[in-house]
């Protein structure tokens, strides 16, 4: 049935799947084991032992998976730098983590340095600051994260618990309202990180995607306005602004064709503030994925405005 499913892994996902329901793990479902399962549906001499509810329980997953529901939703779970994170609680779904978001984490290790503050705007599942703060492991470093989904937010601290680490979350609309609770949080100072995967596909293109992200992952996770740079327009503004400290580092994953529009957003100067950028990291497929930039300011603008 699995050979249906587009891009999909027909063996590897049905023993995914019956490891979930066997409570074991995929290695443990031998190829002898998985061949012998299968013969369960033509009702021959089983080597593995499954009870009725396992079987009915394993059917429907099966028959979820090929409506082409992802299978992170299926069991709940996904791993992520090595860590497990689950993506679905009380039928509510964030976005799940893909493995090129794990040079965000990488590039972040890099440049936090005596850093004592980490802002993430846009948790969903929580694996960024999670993990990062994990990887840290320093308790004078203040994280904090924001999502405008309560849901969301509920996930993301359960997988904080989990990993043994002190994130605190905020649920916040970083587009419509003020980012004074935000600061207050972290003693009333800017931030000296601020880190996001922002939505970043057009509107019109969110619904040309294909169907498993399209019918099944959060749309607010993946709209990112009318030409998918909303989201790095109001970063820009609040980093240059109060967010951000000066020498502070923005660090935010892009779509692989957006290095140059948003390389030009957040070189744009306000007030002679400017987020200058440092790098644009490739990801595992080498695409242009995360960029990097530091607050500065421009003193000869400055001087201009008050000459």
């Amino acid at each position: 049935m699995l050979e249906s499913v587009p891009e999909g892994d027909p063996q590897g996902e049905a023993e995914m799947l019956l490891a979930e329901v066997l409570n074991t793990t995929k290695s443990d479902i031998s190829n002898k084991a998985y061949q012998s399962f299968k013969r369960h549906q033509d009702n021959d001499n089983d080597l593995l032992t499954i009870s009725n509810q396992e079987w009915n329980i394993y059917k429907d997953m099966i028959l979820r998976r090929t409506k082409q529901e992802p299978i992170q939703y299926i069991i709940g779970k996904t791993w992520f730098y090595g860590r497990q994170f689950s993506v679905i609680d009380s039928n509510y779904r964030v976005l799940i983590p893909r493995w090129d978001t794990e040079t965000l984490v990488l590039t972040a290790l890099q440049n936090i340095g005596n850093s004592k503050s980490v802002l993430e705007v846009g948790v969903g599942s929580g694996c960024l600051i999670t993990t990062i703060c994990a990887e840290v492991n320093r308790m004078d470093v203040r994280f904090i994260g924001t999502d405008i989904d309560a849901g969301a937010i509920a996930i993301a601290q359960k997988n904080s618990y989990a990993h043994n680490t002190n994130v605190n979350f905020i649920l916040h609309d970083i587009l419509n309202q003020s980012i004074d609770q935000i600061i207050k949080i972290n003693h009333c100072e800017p931030f000296d990180i601020v880190i996001s995967n922002p939505p970043y596909i057009s509107t019109k293109e969110v619904e040309s995607l294909e169907v498993q992200v399209r019918d099944f992952e959060p749309k607010t996770a993946l709209d990112g306005g009318s030409d998918g740079l909303l989201f790095y327009k109001k970063l820009s503004m609040l980093c240059k602004g109060e967010l951000l400290k000066t020498g502070g580092k923005i660090i935010v994953e892009i779509g692989y064709t957006q290095a140059q529009q948003v390389t030009v957003i957040f070189q744009e100067e306000i007030d002679g503030v400017l987020l200058q950028v440092d790098s644009v990291e490739k990801d595992m497929s080498g695409n242009d994925r995360i960029i990097t930039a530091t607050k500065v300011v421009n003193t000869k603008s400055v001087i201009k405005q008050f000459a």
